[in-house]
């Protein structure tokens, strides 16, 4: 199982951060905090970087949302696959975890 783990998270490692303490994986914000999309296989769009601006000054930052994954192994009648559930992670400044992590919805 540690290995699997290991495995999968290196497999992402060049776009992906690990959080130990949540156990997720979640993406890296960009060097100058700039939203990032990808496109996947099937050309839909996904945000998985965004800044989010403080409303009463709108050119600072209130915190960043990046896209994140949980997973978990599970061995089926001797088969193993991979559950991946999409969640959130939330910084302050893209890096260091939001003061208001526990306050807010995961779940995507």
């Amino acid at each position: 199982m540690q290995l699997l783990n290991n495995a999968f998270r290196s497999d992402v490692a060049a776009d992906c951060e690990w959080h130990g303490g949540r156990k997720i994986i979640y993406w890296r914000p960009t060097a100058d905090l700039s939203a990032q999309s990808i496109r996947s296989v099937s050309g839909r769009t996904w945000q998985v970087f965004t800044p989010k601006y403080k409303k009463t000054a709108p050119d600072k930052i209130s915190y960043c949302l990046h896209a994140a994954l949980e997973w978990q192994f599970l061995d089926i009648d001797g088969e193993w696959f991979c559950a991946l559930v999409p969640t959130y992670h939330y910084t302050h400044d893209g890096y260091c975890d939001s003061l208001y992590l526990s306050e807010t919805p995961h779940d995507i």
